[in-house]
């Protein structure tokens, strides 16, 4: 498929070597797409090809992206290493369709999802693709679960390729009778709650046993009331972390594990009985739970010090049990409307890549509004509620969190700009029916007169998302930074035994921002409390 970049056979043969072929030209695009996707400079790139041992330069790189120069097969291994993708990631395209032709070669392409069937399959004597038969389709799900609520509030880019491949690696395992870890990674809207979801949905149907897990309150909740409809019955399929500290070995054929970068470095903590504490990795607990245990997770949405799930972290416990991983990835699947420019310019905003704060250029998948106060924000978004789509407002962690009533049974007006006041969401589900609880701020009409953190927004997206940078990130010369005083999280505060260092803290509170802003899916509003930093932001977006 791949031709070398230098011949040897004189420069007669040289001059009838074919251009470049659909795949060469492919391998071009995605490089390029990749590459930027992830920040890299082509001097990055470069540098990252030299370290690996296959250098390959500037001018050669650039090349290879505009489809001028050939690769061979080293120098592709060596871009998927360096890139951090799949092969397969670089041969094909991303977004595929029964309907949307793939060119393999000159004369030959076949439909996309056949492709993409064709290229993950496990056993090489398998020559055609995998029969539609051999598989629970998507659209053959449990009715028992209602996964049509789940679409307004998960709309990533989910697709039938990513899918497949983890349904396929469960039942190979199960056929292999072969215990083994699989985690799936994306960003943010990449389309992994979905997946879960779908995946679920399609086992129970299989009549496997399967439980979905988190760690976050506001999704197993959330999960209990909209997806098991509320039915007593459904409350052990959804269930905490915590809770399978004490699980049977392998009592569940599939574990799903949801936003696994929410994994605690064990399950015991000051609530639990003296008898149950331990301090057993609860990464542990959640393998051994689970012939199939599948972890989704984004290493970048670690929000608190006692959150340590990560790709390497998973990967070496099971590597100490003698378990094969199977790494997955949803690389080009964003929430953001599909803009790599806002993904980029947030990074950069938020000083987690290395260019800095940028003027946004603009991008016509995606709206960026820097609003005059707290009050035209949420004029603004009201407008866009009433016009059919959904909004949130969110603030950073810089004022308390009142936990009780006013005496007529009203929520405390909590956070506080200038004539400006909303409370935050609800603590107590049962103090008032005013609003929604905390878990449901995300998901419920109401949950737009109260202000979100990033604990209830986590997970979660909507249309138009109010963002409003407290005290705590500020501007200091061209960059934002952090202080530390100014935020009142308590699970940022450490303790003597469990400190949490300054460069810790920054990272955290940064993450915790840019969870906030990516959970617009068109569009994100965003208002800073300190003067200089408003007009900073002014400055950036016009």
């Amino acid at each position: 498929m791949l031709i070398f970049d230098k011949m040897s056979y004189g420069s007669a043969m040289a001059k009838q070597v074919a251009a470049l072929g659909p795949a060469g030209i492919r391998v071009g695009q995605r490089v390029r797409d990749l590459r930027r996707h992830q920040g890299l400079t082509l001097h990055a790139l470069a540098s990252k090809l030299a370290d690996l041992g296959r250098p390959i330069d500037i001018s050669a790189l650039a090349k290879v992206e505009k489809g001028q120069r050939r690769i061979d097969v080293d120098d592709l291994m060596a871009l998927a290493v360096a890139l951090d993708a799949s092969p397969n990631w670089i041969l094909l395209p991303d977004r595929v369709s029964d309907d949307s032709p793939i060119e393999l070669t000159p004369s030959h392409q076949q439909g996309g999802l056949e492709v993409w069937q064709w290229a993950v399959r496990d056993h090489p004597d398998e020559l055609d693709p995998p029969s539609p038969d051999s598989h629970v389709p998507v659209d053959q799900l449990d009715q028992s679960l209602d996964l049509g609520v789940t679409q307004s509030v998960w709309s990533g880019a989910h697709s039938h390729v990513p899918y497949e491949s983890v349904l396929s690696q469960v039942k190979h395992a199960f056929e292999a009778d072969n215990k083994r870890v699989i985690i799936v990674m994306g960003g943010p809207g990449s389309g992994k709650s979905m997946i879960a979801m779908s995946l679920l949905s399609a086992l129970r149907h299989d009549h496997r046993r399967v439980v979905y897990a988190s760690g976050s309150s506001a999704r197993i909740e959330y999960m209990r009331k909209s997806v098991g409809k509320g039915r007593p019955d459904m409350r052990q399929l959804f269930t905490y972390y915590s809770n399978l500290a004490t699980a049977a070995p392998n009592g569940v054929d599939v574990l799903i594990c949801d936003d696994a970068h929410r994994i605690q470095r064990t399950s015991s903590n000051r609530f639990a009985p003296r008898g149950l504490k331990t301090d057993r990795p609860q990464v542990d607990e959640l393998i051994s739970a689970a012939r199939v245990p599948v972890f989704f997770l984004d290493e970048n949405q670690i929000v608190r010090p006692d959150e340590v799930g990560t790709v390497d972290l998973i990967t070496d416990h099971a590597a100490r049990l003698g378990l094969p991983v199977i790494r997955i990835s949803l690389d080009g699947r964003f929430r953001y409307g599909g803009s790599a420019a806002y993904e980029e310019w947030m990074l950069n905003l938020l000083g987690l890549r290395a260019l800095g704060p940028t003027k946004w250029k603009g991008d016509k998948n995606f709206d960026v509004r820097v609003a005059a106060s707290p009050q035209e924000m949420e004029d603004f978004l009201r407008t866009k509620i009433n016009g059919g789509e959904t909004a949130r407002i969110a603030a950073g962690y810089c004022w308390p969190w009142n936990k009780q009533l006013r005496t007529d049974g009203s929520l405390v007006n909590d956070v506080t700009i200038g004539n400006w006041s909303k409370p935050w969401a609800k603590f107590d589900r049962k103090l008032t029916d005013a609003a929604p609880p905390a878990e449901f701020w995300a998901t419920d009409p109401r949950g737009f007169d109260q202000i979100g953190s990033v604990y209830t927004a986590q997970g979660f997206e909507y249309d138009w998302a109010g963002v409003i940078l407290g005290q705590d990130i500020v501007v200091d010369g061209q960059n934002l930074t952090i202080r530390r005083d100014a935020n009142m999280d308590r699970a940022l505060k450490g303790t003597k035994g469990k400190p949490v260092y300054d460069q810790q803290f920054d990272n955290l509170v940064r993450n915790s921002y840019k969870v906030l802003l990516t959970r617009g899916m068109r569009g994100v509003v965003i208002y800073a409390v300190d003067p200089a930093t408003q007009e900073f932001l002014a400055s950036l977006v016009d």
